[in-house]
């Protein structure tokens, strides 16, 4: 588990080889750590997730501690992460949104 607001566990996560996620506001607890968006401390870009081998196994630690916290008030609201299609690699009917006005211009 890590703390990200600019890249700290996406970018070393990326260069070591393994998967960093950063957890969308208020989906994961700050209680307990040293995280700016701490209820009292007041809200930041800074969020909490998980670091793995795998994207399978980065999907499985942020379903198990992203439930909501009693202490964490900003995280109360949050669906339920379901895992019963984890392991279903087949992609008929996924649909994929694509923003071209950011990459028309991108090359």
């Amino acid at each position: 588990i890590g703390v990200d607001g600019g890249g700290s566990i996406r970018t070393p996560a990326a260069l070591c080889g393994v998967v960093g996620l950063k957890g969308t506001f208020g989906r994961l607890s700050g209680v307990g750590g040293k995280t700016p968006g701490d209820p009292g401390r007041g809200i930041s870009c800074t969020q909490t997730g998980p670091i793995a081998s795998s994207v399978r196994d980065a999907s499985i630690t942020f379903a198990l501690t992203a439930g909501p916290d009693p202490k964490y008030p900003y995280g109360l609201n949050q669906p339920i992460i379901d895992l019963e299609n984890l392991d279903n690699s087949n992609l008929r009917g996924i649909r994929v949104g694509v923003d071209w006005r950011y990459l028309r211009h991108s090359s």
